[in-house]
């Protein structure tokens, strides 16, 4: 059976998952790899769940998550890095679990 891909905006019960998942570990594998922000902190919980999550993944919704057969295994983000011109957009792709990183249907569909 294949395995159904997703993308799509981060429902509120979801935070405390998203940050269990992606942010509770600083050590991480995904944070190797995630130049050029080698060395920003990760959020706490309660800053995740109160002020982040809310702020750029609910409202501003920035960022979505990426879900395979309904279990978040990543997530996409964008910005414009030129500012006011949004001309220059950026676009990040974070796979959080490495045993997805060899599973070539999420990074494909």
């Amino acid at each position: 059976m294949t395995a159904t891909i997703t993308i799509r905006p981060v429902q509120p019960t979801e935070l405390t998952t998203l940050w269990q998942l992606g942010f509770s570990n600083p050590e991480a594998a995904w944070t190797q790899w995630n130049g050029p922000y080698f060395h920003d902190q990760l959020p706490t919980q309660h800053d995740f769940e109160t002020i982040i999550g809310p702020r750029d993944w609910l409202i501003r919704q920035r960022n979505w998550v990426i879900t395979r057969d309904n279990q978040i295994v990543g997530s996409v983000n964008w910005h414009f890095v030129d500012g006011d011109l949004q001309r220059w957009l950026e676009v990040g792709i974070t796979i959080y679990d490495q045993a997805h990183w060899a599973n070539i249907l999420v990074g494909l569909r």
